[in-house]
């Protein structure tokens, strides 16, 4: 990896349909320019680097061509640890890396006032854990097997309603609810050739 270029941290949320989505993607530019004034005693620069007593890049800071904001920290073996990114369009990211330089955890809040933290399985990849709250006030808790095929949700939508729901193989089979007007749901579902269908309900209007 360059001292002058570095390829800043991806810290991407895969989040169900219910929650929404957010994903920050940035590179660093090359050699700039540092420029001082000579009386404010300000520095002006597009990239800063951290560099530990051997000369090797401990951290960088910058800004890209298109405008956004990177700060990332590195081990010392250069592999980032530590990343953030911001810019208006795409929002705030905070990125945490273990050891191989895979994600294991972000945190982000969109254009839109959406806050999501995620815990990710080792493979760096697959959602393990994750919490949001979106900018209509609705909250949601995701917890995902390392295959992400089955999960558990709890939710409190923006409307009122408090919603608990199983998954299995990406198809809710079991969901209980409460309305608005505190009127109770459940059910299970299974899936067939006509698409899904309750087993059993009790409750609901």
């Amino acid at each position: 990896m360059s001292r002058l270029r570095f390829a800043a941290m991806t810290a991407v949320m895969g989040l169900t349909s219910m929650v929404g989505a957010f994903a920050a993607v940035a590179v660093f530019a090359g050699d700039k320019p540092v420029q001082a004034d000579g009386e404010s005693k300000v520095v002006q620069a597009t990239e800063f680097q951290l560099l530990d007593g051997n000369g090797n890049p401990r951290g960088v800071w910058g800004v890209t061509d298109e405008g956004m904001a990177l700060f990332s920290l590195l081990d010392p073996k250069g592999k980032p640890r530590l990343s953030m990114a911001t810019d208006k369009k795409s929002g705030t990211v905070i990125t945490l890396t273990d050891h191989d330089g895979k994600q294991r955890m972000t945190q982000a809040v969109n254009a839109e006032g959406m806050a999501v933290i995620t815990y990710y399985h080792p493979d760096g990849k697959t959602q393990a854990f994750q919490v949001s709250t979106s900018g209509e006030g609705e909250s949601s808790l995701i917890m995902y097997d390392k295959t992400k095929k089955n999960s558990i949700l709890a939710s409190v939508l923006s409307d009122g309603r408090s919603v608990f729901a199983l998954e299995h193989n990406n198809v809710t089979r079991f969901r209980t609810m409460l309305g608005a007007d505190g009127e109770p749901e459940m059910g299970f579902i299974e899936k067939g050739e006509k698409g899904l269908r309750y087993t059993w309900q009790a409750g609901g209007k």
